[in-house]
């Protein structure tokens, strides 16, 4: 396994979200949930890496989770993070109409429906990962609530990472 499998994993994974989603300016490798700092941003994080054995169902336990451990594969969960500008006041404080939340809301969840309909095709094709990763479930999803004028959301990706 190459040492930098989980990054390669990581930044393919960013750059098929931002390319497959409208207008966005700045896509990366966050080291962990990115700050909500700056709109139309996508980033990917790994937020847990496990080893599961191949007969589901059964635990490992910490002897049984060596190197030398041959029925098992690892597992890495990724992070798609999608931030969009959010309704804010206006100067004098007026709230924003209801229609601003209305646009806001399509615009992330059209993000969140063209990547939870893009990805598991992309990985079956092997757009995503060149066919290496046979096994992944999509989800879950949460939502970021709005903070400082941004929103988005987060996509959870548990995949297969064992070359």
């Amino acid at each position: 396994m190459a040492t930098d499998l989980l990054y390669l994993r990581a930044g393919e994974l960013v750059a098929f979200a931002a390319t497959s989603l409208p207008d966005i300016s700045r896509a990366f490798v966050a080291l962990d949930a990115p700050a909500l700092d700056c709109p139309d941003t996508v980033t990917v994080h790994i937020n847990a890496l496990s080893r599961q054995a191949l007969s589901y169902g059964v635990p490992l336990s910490e002897f049984e989770a060596g190197p030398a451990l041959g029925g098992a594969v690892s597992l890495a969960s990724f992070v798609i993070t999608v931030v969009r500008c959010a309704p804010r006041p206006g100067d004098s404080g007026e709230r924003p109409p209801p229609i601003a939340y209305e646009n806001a809301s399509q615009l992330l969840l059209t993000d969140l429906w063209t990547l939870w309909k893009a990805i598991p095709p992309a990985i079956d094709r092997a757009e995503l990962w060149q066919g290496s990763c046979q096994k992944f479930v999509l989800g879950p999803v949460a939502s970021i609530p709005e903070s400082g004028g941004f929103a988005g959301w987060t996509l959870a990706l548990t995949a297969e990472v064992s070359p």
